[in-house]
Order: structure tokens, then C-alpha cells, then sequence
């Protein structure tokens, strides 16, 4: 049953993501509810892979959805906030960020296809990226303009992680020894 958990808890991230975007895009009061489903989806990430590691329960399919779900997560909410932003100041930053996440998704492909040693497991930067990521959405989602001011401080920080990261993996991505693709 341990077995389960943490990839339920994966997949039940995935599946309330649609239920967030509704919330802040509904012509409802948006209020906190947004807020506090992102706050719900953050703590259901960190305690899958908790429970995964203290278990000892990490599988391939965790190893693949979770970064999958971030990125879903990620993605989606960048999407709707660049039309609402409608500034520049906010769509360069959300489309290096969308690019990179395509980018990396297409990479791990590729090293998934070609039988090369997985180079591109996640490492620090990967993790500062990812959590500088949440707390400005977070903040995005903030029904009031006191959360935009570190919203935008910490999305700019990300996106700098995010490019750094970036260029770590093409690194290690050029480095690795290279299969026979012939």
C-alpha cells in the first residue's frame, strides 16, 4: 500500500491542476481559494517525494511524473498570467521559462531514446529553480497587490535559475559520452 502513495499523491496533483486554473480564471470572486489549492499542490509535491525517500518507495513512474507535474504546473499557470500581466516585463521571462521546460523535456527524451546514461537527473540548481518558481506564482496568486511586488522579484530570481539551470544540463548533456547513433 506505502508502494502507492506517493505516486497517488503525484497524480492527484496533476488532476486538481485543471481544478486551480478554474478557480482563478472562474468570474468568481477569486479571493484566496486559488492560493490556497497552489499552497495544496506545493505540499502534496514535497510529500510525495518525502514519503517516497523515507519509504523507499521511488519508482521510474514518480521519477517521470513528477517533474512532469511540475512543469504542467508550472506551464499552465505562466500561460494564463501572461495574458493577464499583458506586460513584457512578465512575457520574456514566462516564455525563457516555458522554452527551457520544452527544452528539457525534449533532452530527456532523447537520452531516453538513444540509451545514453541519464546525465540530467535533477541536482541542486534544479530544486532553487523549482522552488523560486512556486513562491512567485504563489505570489501571482495573491488577491491583492502587496503580492505582486516579491511575485516579481522572486520570478525574476527564477528565471535566472531557471537560464543557469538550463545551461548546467546542456553542459553535463555535451560532456556525457555519447552512444552510437549510427
Amino acid at each position: 500500500m506505502n508502494r502507492q502513495i506517493p505516486n497517488a499523491l503525484t497524480v492527484l496533483r496533476v488532476l486538481s491542476i485543471p481544478v486551480l486554473l478554474w478557480s482563478y480564471l472562474a468570474p468568481l470572486e477569486k479571493g484566496w481559494l486559488p492560493v490556497l489549492l497552489f499552497l495544496a499542490i506545493g505540499l502534496t509535491d514535497w510529500l510525495d517525494g518525502f514519503l517516497a525517500r523515507r519509504w523507499q518507495v521511488e519508482s521510474k513512474f514518480g521519477a517521470f511524473l513528477d517533474p512532469a507535474a511540475d512543469k504542467l504546473l508550472v506551464v499552465s499557470i505562466l500561460v494564463v498570467l501572461v495574458g493577464e500581466q499583458n506586460s513584457l516585463y512578465f512575457t520574456i521571462p514566462a516564455l525563457l521559462v516555458i522554452f527551457r521546460e520544452l527544452l528539457m523535456s525534449m533532452m530527456r527524451e532523447f537520452i531516453a531514446k538513444t540509451n545514453m546514461p541519464d546525465v540530467l537527473a535533477v541536482d541542486k540548481w534544479g530544486k532553487y529553480k523549482t522552488t523560486s518558481q512556486m513562491l512567485s506564482l504563489g505570489f501571482f496568486l495573491v488577491p491583492s497587490a502587496w503580492g505582486q511586488y516579491p511575485a516579481y522579484v522572486l520570478f525574476y530570481l527564477s528565471t535566472a535559475l531557471t537560464c543557469m539551470s538550463l545551461c548546467r544540463y546542456v553542459l553535463k548533456l555535451v560532456e556525457a559520452p555519447k552512444p552510437n547513433l549510427a
